[in-house]
């Protein structure tokens, strides 16, 4: 078997752990090495069930470069699951060293102003250029959201001469039986990147304008909306998600589309008690001194939450993930509304939550895509410019469904 079958993990966390479950199982790997600085590291690794493949424990931090370059050197593909602000830096070190490249988050920071927002689009040129250059594969984006929205947004909007409103959901929740505590909600990753997504700017297009809203604004009722959804029992908060504006020039309708947005999803009743906590600065990234100590408002805040068991699953509860692309406009001269969603649960037999299904095993899908050469020969990939009807074959492999209706008829 070639060196093209070796892979590099970075990160074995929740995600992870599903990232590896799916590998070993669908990857046909030689090696897979896996990067993270958790002191268990090699004992979790021998109790794997990994068959003929070899399942290499590398202990070390992103900063330590020179064990980072001896993890990456000679691997077929590098998935990286390490949080989001190590997305891009990642991408880069792979390209340099001449490795294919998967991550399941956003590819940067979500910048403010226009200034930052520009220096990071060049980076990520030069990123595409590089790639391009060396023959590298880079997919971005692709785990939950982002990930499978982007898919099903890509081929939803090429069905469409003219989209006039596209509005895209994707979401974690706890199954209605579950959603039992006073947040309706429980946590399937890190709760500090929870906190972290709940306090970041959002961007929308309302009537053909942008609409810039600031963090402690996302959970305002003039910017969120119900959503009733049958198949899940219930009606969901939905609240905006990140920058609906870059996605609108990626798909090429920012010119065209009226009205367009990105949403999450909750329970009812979690963006008013998130809205309150918001603007009174509790979710700032700043540091306060508590009793003589320094203290992350931020961190405090996830402290004080993971330490109560109500906010996290029980064996026999199921977590939900959804996404939904809903669209409206023209096609062939007829007004038209199309549909594309999937729902999933976790998995009870083999524990793995909908997160980790949606997350992990989606970028080890897209991993193994790009080392079977079905996702080109180099340059960086949006899911909205992966093969759909393959990928959706290959997610259903994995018990992932999609849907698909047209004017309300499946």
């Amino acid at each position: 078997m070639s060196v093209r079958r070796k892979a590099l993990l970075l990160g074995f966390g929740l995600q992870g752990r599903g990232a590896l479950y799916d590998m070993l199982k669908f990857g046909h790997f030689e090696e897979i090495r896996v990067f993270d600085n958790r002191p268990d590291l090699e004992s979790i690794l021998s109790d794997v069930a990994s068959g003929s493949v070899r399942l290499t424990p590398i202990r070390g931090g992103v900063s330590d470069q020179a064990n980072l370059e001896k993890a990456m050197k000679g691997v077929g593909v590098a998935i990286c699951l390490l949080p989001r602000d190590f997305a891009l830096p990642m991408a880069e070190l792979a390209v340099e060293m001449g490795v294919n490249y998967a991550c399941a988050s956003y590819m940067g920071s979500f910048c403010v102003d226009g200034e930052s927002r520009a220096r990071q689009k060049q980076r990520l040129e030069n990123l595409k250029s590089r790639a391009i250059q060396k023959g590298i594969v880079v997919l971005t984006q692709f785990g939950l959201d982002p990930g499978l929205d982007l898919l099903l947004a890509g081929e939803g909007v090429r069905r469409f001469d003219k989209v006039d409103d596209f509005i895209s959901y994707g979401a974690g929740f706890p199954n209605l039986p579950a959603s039992h505590n006073p947040l309706r909600y429980k946590f399937t990753w890190t709760v500090d990147g929870v906190m972290c997504s709940y306090y970041r700017p959002a961007r929308v297009i309302r009537d053909g304008r942008i609409v810039d809203i600031n963090p402690n604004e996302i959970f305002a009722p003039e910017n969120t909306h119900l959503l009733s959804v049958e198949e899940i029992g219930g009606c969901l908060e939905c609240f905006p998600n990140g920058d609906a504006v870059t996605l609108a020039e990626e798909l090429g309708i920012e010119k065209q589309v009226r009205s367009m947005g990105r949403y999450v999803c909750r329970w009812e009743g979690h963006c008013a008690f998130w809205h309150i906590f918001a603007n009174c600065g509790f979710l700032k990234d700043e540091t306060v001194m508590v009793k003589g100590a320094p203290v992350n408002k931020v961190s405090f805040l996830a402290s004080a939450l993971s330490g109560e068991p109500q906010f996290f699953y029980r064996g026999d509860e199921q977590d939900v993930t959804f996404t939904r692309v809903d669209i409206n406009g023209t096609q062939k001269g007829e007004k038209v509304r199309e549909i594309y969603q999937i729902i999933d649960k976790k998995d009870l037999n083999t524990g793995f939550t909908s997160m980790t299904r949606t997350v992990g095993f989606v970028v080890s899908l897209g991993s193994i895509m790009i080392l079977d050469g079905e996702l080109g020969s180099g340059g960086v990939i949006s899911p909205v410019d992966m093969p759909f009807v393959k990928t959706v074959e290959k997610l259903g492999e994995r018990g992932i469904q999609v849907t698909h209706m047209k004017n309300g008829i499946a």
